[in-house]
């Protein structure tokens, strides 16, 4: 609760610093029909890997550029919008904060949705991702901190251990062939009952057979 609180007040605290310096950086409107029109060109099964792309290639104003691709990208696909801050976040970890208040600042329900994704493609920047998120929707501001409390922690964990998908061991291959012709030993079965062997006091002819007698 006290890492939720900080991040907050943090947030709010720092909003109108983050405001103008975001501000300061944006393309002409040339360049940003530019890339409106790339992103709605691609299939919207397509159109995170092409926002990712688009930014990834970006020779100047790569904080312009990703404003103007995340912006385009949600105006095209709102369902989306995890996906493009995830894709983008991951070629431009520096930029997740700016990524993901801009995504908020178009889809500000999404808001709990959009900080892990950006925190998990980018979890040294989550403190900075809040700060970012809240000044694009401060009323998210306790819903996103929890939000990303619970990614940071995972994520922060696996990149220090090391940990990684279960391989479920190593098979190594033998050039030795299984013998089939070897009967399998068993242990000797101590617990079966001795067979009982009765006889009888029934006679019996020369040929073996019984003899059937009655009673007198």
């Amino acid at each position: 609760m006290k890492i939720h609180n900080r991040w907050v007040v943090a947030g709010l605290v720092a909003a109108q610093v983050i405001t103008a310096a975001s501000s300061a950086f944006a393309l002409t409107p040339s360049q940003i029909a530019a890339v409106q029109s790339e992103v709605q060109a691609a299939p919207v099964a397509e159109i995170a890997a092409k926002a990712a792309q688009i930014v990834k290639a970006a020779k100047s104003d790569r904080k312009g550029t990703a404003i103007a691709v995340v912006r385009a990208a949600l105006s095209k696909s709102p369902a989306s919008a995890a996906s493009v801050v995830s894709a983008v976040a991951k070629v431009a970890p520096d930029l997740a904060p700016v990524i993901a208040a801009t995504a908020v600042e178009a889809l500000p329900k999404q808001a709990e949705m959009i900080a892990r994704a950006a925190t998990l493609a980018a979890p040294a920047s989550a403190e900075k991702i809040v700060l970012a998120i809240n000044t694009a929707a401060p009323a998210s501001a306790p819903a996103v901190a929890t939000a990303v409390s619970f990614a940071a922690p995972t994520v922060r964990s696996m990149r220090t251990t090391g940990a990684g998908p279960a391989t479920g061991g190593t098979i190594t291959p033998t050039k030795t062939p299984i013998d089939t012709t070897q009967q399998p030993q068993y242990p000797p079965d101590t617990q079966s009952p001795t067979p009982q062997i009765f006889t009888s006091n029934v006679p019996t002819d020369s040929n073996g057979n019984y003899i059937r007698t009655y009673p007198q």
